[in-house]
Parts: structure tokens; sequence; C-alpha cells
């Protein structure tokens, strides 16, 4: 999406699926880590695309943007979050299972439902 010989004024219309992907995924591991009572901890999500600041600005205000329409989609508890439900079943409990097999305690299944449960009760 962003050419390597990409200019100063390059226009950014959009984000990549695999970056959506990418803050879907960052958004689960930061609830994640709230379930397992680590309180609220530091969270961050880099995203490095450019060198140039007004490309990174706009990449920057997209991201806002999506934040913005994710986290309401969240919050309203009408949204059946399909989206994540899918990350979360191919990539975060297809891993959580591998680790359990090779030994990491830590490694703990928990299904969609109950994540979903337990994220909900949580102090915003």
């Amino acid at each position: 999406m962003i050419p390597n010989t990409h200019k100063k004024d390059l226009t950014i219309a959009y984000l990549p699926e695999s970056m959506m992907i990418a803050i879907k995924a960052f958004l689960l591991v930061c609830a994640v880590r709230r379930i397992r009572k680590e309180g609220i901890p530091h969270n961050s999500l880099l995203i490095h695309v450019t060198r140039f600041t007004n490309v990174q600005g706009q990449i920057k205000d997209l991201v806002e943007k999506v934040l913005r329409t994710m986290v309401a989609r969240i919050l309203s508890g009408s949204d059946p979050l399909s989206d994540f439900q899918s990350i979360w079943e191919d990539d975060f409990v297809l891993t959580s299972k591998a680790m359990a097999a090779k030994g990491f305690s830590e490694a703990i299944y928990v299904s969609w439902t109950r994540s979903k449960k337990n994220y909900s009760t949580l102090p915003r």
C-alpha cells in the first residue's frame, strides 16, 4: 500500500486489512491482560510505516478513527463482534493450545463466550 519509494506528499485514503486485523488483535490483547487481572497495564501499539511526518499524520488520523469505531462497537454490547471472534479463535486460541502442549502452564484456553463475559464485568 505504501511503496518503498513514496514521496512525502503521498495520500493515504484507508488502512489495509492487515493493519485492521493488527489493531483488533491489539485490542484483544489489552482485554486479555485486564481479564487476567493485571490491572490496567500500559499497552502500546507501534505503527511505523514511513519516515515522512505528513504520511505518518495521515496514518495516525486513520488509526484514531478506526479505534473510535471499534471501541464504540465493543462498548455497544449489541454488536456480535464476529470479526474479533474470528481472530480470537483462529489465532489466540490456537496459539494458547500450542503453547500449553509445549508445557507453558500460563497458556490457558479461554472460550470467546467466557472472555466476552469476563471483559464486560470489568470497570471501564
